[in-house]
């Protein structure tokens, strides 16, 4: 069984793949999903070395943006409830849109807009019709739920179920003045201010309240990683993720 839900400013449309399921809005097509499964390809191309055999290896090897493409139909009870989806629909575009996908390995979930026309087609008395959702995600990877990892004797240990790196978000209960996070070699994160509560997120390092002084943000790699963390007596630090995956 799959459910996808396309999520935007209070709407939810939710597409399923069994006709017997009648709690959906449209139906998935046969073979009606492609770009949501398998990794993007690299945005990289290798460099021809002058006068030598092979091409230099790129300094980084990074995702293309993904673009997923779901075909549907449904059967309204009216023509009237099939015009009132091609608002729905429509009301999609120039927005953002979260997909919530539910399937074997679970809730992963990935934003994007929708990136061409719908092209609905009525089909015979006008209270059926097909069409296509083409959403185009800037991001790649698809993302789990949330997860809390709390901080104890210094170190909190992380965990990132998925096969691709995550951003944490660093969340402080209480008085905090200073706090301080680093991950070995991969990175080391200094926050300074005055503040009751604290939430920094690496993913654009813009904190709550007071101010970075030192920006050497870090990815939470796939496995489990101890994070150094240091900060006011009394001040609760946890770091929350989401595990991702290619």
């Amino acid at each position: 069984m799959m459910r996808i839900q396309l999520i935007a400013d209070g709407d939810v449309i939710t597409l399923v793949d069994n006709r017997l399921d009648r709690h959906g809005d449209a139906w998935i097509r046969e073979d009606g999903i492609s770009g949501l499964y398998g990794a993007t390809k690299p945005k990289e191309t290798a460099s021809s070395i002058p006068q030598q055999d092979g091409a230099y290896w790129p300094s980084r090897l990074t995702a293309s943006p993904r673009t997923i493409t779901i075909d549907c139909v449904t059967h309204r009870g009216s023509t009237i409830d099939a015009i009132r989806l091609i608002d729905r629909i429509n009301a999609l575009a120039y927005r953002q849109v979260t997909l919530l996908v539910e399937d074997a390995s679970g809730r992963r979930t990935l934003t994007g807009w929708i990136a061409d026309n719908p092209s609905q087609t009525l089909l015979t008395r006008l209270d059926a019709m097909t069409f296509s959702l083409v959403v185009y995600c800037p991001d790649p990877n698809r993302y789990g739920e949330t997860v809390c990892f709390p901080t104890s004797g210094g170190i909190c240990r992380v965990w990132n179920e998925g096969n691709a790196p995550t951003w944490p978000k660093a969340v402080v209960s209480g008085h905090v003045t200073t706090l301080r996070l680093a991950m070995g070699d991969a990175g080391e994160v200094r926050w300074q201010g005055d503040s009751d509560g604290l939430e920094l997120d690496f993913r654009d390092m813009i904190p709550s309240d007071g101010a970075i002084v030192k920006d050497l943000a870090f990815p939470i790699p796939p496995g489990s990683h101890p994070v150094t963390v240091s900060a006011d007596s009394g001040a609760t630090v946890t770091m929350n993720l989401r595990p991702a995956w290619r």
